[in-house]
């Protein structure tokens, strides 16, 4: 069996985590090919390429200049009046539509499965699906909302994504055919016909996906978490990490980590918000990723920033040396920071949102706390502060639950046994759930 994997990037949340699919199926003896974009560098991993989109030589050269004049048209005006320029309010948004078109390049994706990853900027849908097999069975394992909204990736709460979209809330000029309505009805009708199965690596999206208009039509519906190298995340002695990073070995340690801290649906500006809370003689903060040191009261608690970490013995230094991780999300899938914390034996408090309650369990592995609220958050880190001993349980309960529920072989094994599933079934159009 040969399983086509294709995703913009190689590296970041969603492409670490296709990475990791592949690179487990590698290493499991399936023939598994990676295909990124040209415009990225490659990848250490084997079977690692870019892919090239070639010209559809069946269409008239005029309708060929035509279309590609009427797609960068409206794409420019959709951007210019909808979206016209960065806020740190918003999400990331993207309408599925290239200036250039990409017909399915089957000389290169040969296999009997394609899975499909992050695309956001990979490959113009209409073009793209319109031109794939019809007997090509696709795996779309989901890393955000974005292939079944009209244009964002995280929708905020908003669930327009069920019945048309239209009045977006991100696009500046909303109104009944905006480009999200426009994307969410391109998008329903090119998902229609596919074999399409539907992969989510949280509960929570999954739902969301189960209840939106583009995949109401898919074969099956499926939750696979992440996997993750426990063993690349062990626990080292939370004295010896802290020593190791010059930290006193007498303050509790709050660590925080996202790829973008200025991202508010990353909640850091929730935990600034709680931090004043917390006795300066008795805790430290360490954050590391993207996002500057925030400014802070002289007598409020400090916070180092170790910036972007990539190192992976260096990373494995920080979450063990933290006795307490914190994941404001106010919105997000399965967030891997969160699983390397615990994988690390340190228990996690964060919100009670999306699909982080699916490993922070209550007095289990972590606490939670009412998305959104400040307080309640400061309350649940106390706690922690607090009670070392119950910390510390939950901490060894919550790399007992990483090794049986979420190692990378766990997750592996469930890939193949679908990929076995989708191959040898013939195409059915009766939806299931697993």
């Amino acid at each position: 069996m040969i399983v086509d994997q294709i995703c913009y990037d190689v590296t970041g949340g969603a492409a670490g985590a296709a990475q990791r699919i592949h690179g487990g199926l590698v290493g499991a003896g399936v023939d598994s090919r990676y295909w990124h974009s040209a415009k990225i560098d490659g990848s250490t991993m084997p079977a690692t390429q870019p892919i090239r989109w070639a010209r559809d030589n069946n269409q008239n050269p005029v309708h060929q200049v035509w279309d590609q004049i009427q797609r960068t048209a409206s794409l420019t005006w959709a951007k210019r009046r909808h979206r016209p320029g960065p806020s740190e309010k918003r999400e990331y948004f993207s309408l599925g539509r290239l200036r250039h078109a990409t017909p399915f390049p089957t000389s290169q994706l040969t296999g009997d499965v394609l899975a499909i990853h992050w695309v956001g900027k990979l490959f113009d849908y209409p073009t793209f699906f319109k031109s794939l097999p019809a007997d090509r069975p696709i795996v779309w394992v989901l890393h955000d909302m974005n292939p079944f909204t009209g244009g964002c990736h995280f929708s905020g709460g908003c669930e327009r994504f069920q019945n048309g979209c239209g009045h977006c809330p991100q696009l500046d000029h909303p109104r009944f055919s905006d480009p999200s309505a426009r994307t969410l009805k391109m998008k329903t009708a090119l998902y229609r016909d596919l074999n399409l199965h539907v992969v989510a690596p949280s509960r929570w999206l999954g739902e969301q996906a189960k209840q939106s208009m583009p995949f109401k039509h898919a074969n099956s519906h499926h939750v696979i978490p992440y996997g993750i190298d426990v063993q690349a995340y062990a626990p080292i002695d939370k004295a010896k990490a802290k020593a190791a990073l010059q930290i006193d070995p007498n303050r509790t340690v709050i660590a925080f980590a996202a790829d973008s801290a200025t991202n508010r649906r990353k909640g850091f500006h929730h935990l600034m918000e709680a931090w004043p809370a917390f006795d300066s003689h008795r805790v430290e903060g360490i954050m590391f990723g993207g996002g500057d040191a925030p400014a802070l009261p002289a007598d409020s608690a400090s916070i180092r920033h170790f910036g972007y970490v990539h190192d992976l013995t260096r990373k494995q230094l920080l979450y063990s040396a933290a006795d307490v991780f914190v994941m404001p999300s106010l919105e997000d899938n399965l967030p891997q920071t969160g699983l390397e914390a615990s994988a690390s034996e340190t228990p996690v408090v964060a919100f009670d949102a999306g699909g982080i309650p699916d490993y922070v369990r209550p007095n289990v592995t972590g606490l939670l706390a009412p998305t959104g609220n400040s307080d309640a958050l400061a309350t649940q880190i106390q706690w922690m502060i607090d009670h070392p001993v119950e910390r510390r349980t939950m901490g060894i309960q919550a790399r007992e639950m990483m090794v049986e529920e979420f190692a990378g072989p766990v997750e592996t094994a469930r890939y193949q046994t679908l990929f076995r599933e989708i191959v040898s079934e013939p195409i059915a159009r009766e939806k299931r759930v697993a």
